[in-house]
């Protein structure tokens, strides 16, 4: 309860100052429900979002991530890609179409955006871990114990796990 009321406070404001046909309303709204895990109605918000500001692309990532939740993981995908349509560099967007590809079971794919934020974000221990985690589903042993054991070192917390099962 308290988690909630702290959500209302924080989005009230933005609410208030957005129009209410605004495209900054409906995402504003999309968030509150994103966050309080209502999936299927934020999805809703953020695709009227969209409607109105083709251009957002935080508004195509959180619908992604709604999608994601979901489990309907195409349409995630083709929205993580709208959102780096808009801007290429958008690195959250880029390891949540890795991460749906890596769930889909499309290794070779999701290895590749994930290469993609490493580069841009060197620090990014989610990213090392599952790049790991594709390589070996696809028997890329040598290369993805360097990827999990890169992510332990940055306090990936099933990295150590990993790195004992298929490292050793």
């Amino acid at each position: 309860m308290r988690n909630l009321f702290l959500s209302i406070l924080v989005v009230l404001p933005f609410l208030v100052n957005a129009q209410v046909d605004s495209s900054q309303y409906y995402f504003n709204m999309g968030l509150f429900k994103l966050y309080s895990k209502k999936y299927e109605s934020a999805e809703n918000d953020f695709s009227k979002a969209i409607s109105r500001n083709k251009k957002n692309k935080e508004a195509y990532n959180n619908r992604g991530l709604c999608r994601m939740n979901l489990e309907n993981l195409e349409n995630a995908i083709l929205d993580f890609t709208s959102a780096l349509d808009v801007d290429s560099k958008f690195v959250e967007a880029r390891f949540n179409r890795a991460y749906c590809l890596y769930s889909n079971r499309n290794f070779e794919k999701s290895i590749k955006d994930f290469d993609r934020v490493i580069k841009e974000s060197i620090d990014f221990a989610n990213a090392f871990f599952y790049r790991g985690m594709a390589k070996v589903s696809i028997n890329l042993f040598e290369t993805s114990c360097l990827d999990i054991k890169k992510a332990s070192e940055l306090g990936h917390m099933e990295a150590e796990m990993a790195s004992e099962i298929f490292c050793n």
